[in-house]
């Protein structure tokens, strides 16, 4: 199982790094003659050039929305945690107001308001995705705040934001790991969801869901537009989720 996740995340990020550097943009380019024939798409561009670009868009957007998330939460909710009484009530209550929404709708509709692009993407897509990891962060910082260790550091005049930076944090991130690795393959989908609908990433970007769109429009006439990034999309997800059951079998092994 090891070794099937770690092979399967290297080549996923091997192929997102290295892959554009290697084969280079020639296959992006419109080639007329080549319209939707087979491994080509619309206008004649190279459908695994952008199956290469794309996958290093997708893993880009979920890696940086993953890093946002992850910090503002864990920062949120250790606060929250640490601080506890009215204002962990008040911080919590914020956090179950946006877990009423659904966050691929949410998402939706942020992205909806604002014009394709990465960056409004990034912020559609971060502005529920930190709620998970502010309740982790707190549970977690609940469980250890009363530790002897935080006590003696308390006992030794330590301030409290020493105390959360040197004592705490590091001994709670081990389920936000875990977290992080499920919250990618998400993003994944999730990317690839709302670049299906148009709201994603600016038009003529490589992107597995933009692919999707387009293969749609010609389902009958070139089924390799859709069969090809959708078997992208799953493996990617797929790949993370197992990289997530396995950090989380070596954390709890019973």
């Amino acid at each position: 199982m090891k070794a099937l996740v770690l092979t399967l995340v290297s080549i996923l990020i091997a192929v997102a790094v290295l892959g554009p550097l290697a084969i280079g943009p020639a296959g992006l380019e419109l080639n007329l003659a080549h319209d939707l024939q087979s491994g080509y798409g619309e206008n004649g561009f190279d459908v695994f050039t952008w199956l290469v670009y794309g996958a290093r868009v997708s893993l880009m957007i979920a890696c940086i929305c993953t890093v946002i998330s992850l910090s503002v939460g864990v920062i949120y909710g250790a606060i929250s945690g640490y601080v506890g009484g009215l204002v962990d009530i008040i911080l919590m209550r914020f956090v179950d107001i946006l877990l009423a929404f659904p966050g691929i709708l949410l998402a939706l509709y942020i992205a909806a308001i604002l014009k394709p692009g990465i960056l409004n993407l990034v912020v559609a897509l971060c502005a529920t995705g930190w709620v998970g990891y502010a309740r982790v962060a707190r549970s977690q910082v609940l469980a250890v705040k009363n530790q002897d260790y935080v006590t003696a550091a308390l006992a030794l005049g330590a301030s409290h934001a020493r105390i959360l930076g040197r004592h705490i944090l590091p001994n709670i991130w081990g389920p936000l790991f875990v977290q992080a690795s499920f919250g990618v393959s998400s993003l994944i989908l999730a990317e690839a969801s709302l670049s299906f609908l148009g709201l994603g990433v600016p038009p003529g970007t490589p992107s597995w869901g933009a692919l999707l769109d387009q293969g749609v429009t010609y389902l009958f006439v070139a089924p390799h537009l859709v069969i090809w990034p959708g078997v992208c999309i799953a493996v990617a997800v797929l790949s993370f989720n197992f990289l997530g059951d396995w950090l989380r079998d070596v954390r709890d092994p019973v």
